[in-house]
């Protein structure tokens, strides 16, 4: 089973994956600060409100046997529908609503690996629940919902990536450093060290540390 942060993390860059996921490491900065300070409240496993029925909870677990994926959601909705479903425990017939946080507003369409990551999670919750799913990034600085719509291009998108990440995994091997303008923001970035060429990673940072 593959997590589904990881897609996110692998689409943006994959040695950066490989760092998190098989090296351990991690490091903040000030934009995994804030976006921590935005998901404070809904990561807190609890009932968020109910109100005329509606019912929201945060940090929902969500999984899918069909892809091999798995996760959480920030907030999930279940909103009073005549056409929705039946859901064990719950009084009345709902449609879901995934919510996800983000920190910031993009200048324009929701980032790619953002637009993977509830995509992955729209697939888990449309296996679970037996209702029709909407997906939502909610953006912190703005106070705003986007509703975010999928077509046939995210699910190449999520085929290939899965696809990618286990061919690492099966082989063992590290993706390669691929330095760029995003590494800007990279909370790891000096721990990935990506001006340096041909070594493995862990093995210049023990370098580093017994120098």
């Amino acid at each position: 089973m593959t997590q589904i942060r990881a897609l996110q993390h692998f689409l943006y860059c994959p040695h950066r994956w490989e760092l998190l996921y098989r090296e351990g490491m991690w490091q903040d900065n000030a934009f995994t600060v804030k976006a921590d300070l935005v998901h404070e409240r809904v990561h807190s496993g609890k009932t968020l409100s109910r109100s005329k029925g509606r019912i929201v909870l945060s940090d929902v677990s969500l999984f899918s046997e069909k892809w091999g994926i798995y996760g959480k959601c920030d907030s999930l909705e279940l909103i009073p529908d005549e056409d929705g479903a039946s859901l064990e425990g719950f009084p009345l017939r709902y449609r879901v609503a995934l919510i996800e946080y983000k920190p910031t507003h993009p200048k324009e369409a929701p980032n790619a690996s953002d637009r993977l990551q509830l995509y992955a999670q729209k697939l888990c919750a449309e296996e679970l629940f037996p209702c029709r799913v909407d997906a939502y990034l909610y953006y912190a600085d703005v106070g705003k919902r986007v509703r975010v719509s999928f077509d046939e291009e995210d699910q190449t998108l999520l085929k290939d990536i899965l696809a990618q990440i286990r061919l690492w995994e099966e082989n063992g091997s590290i993706p390669p450093i691929s330095f760029g303008a995003k590494c800007n923001g990279c909370s790891i970035r000096d721990r990935c060290m990506p001006r340096c060429k041909g070594e493995n990673t862990r093995k210049l940072i023990l370098k580093e540390l017994s120098s």
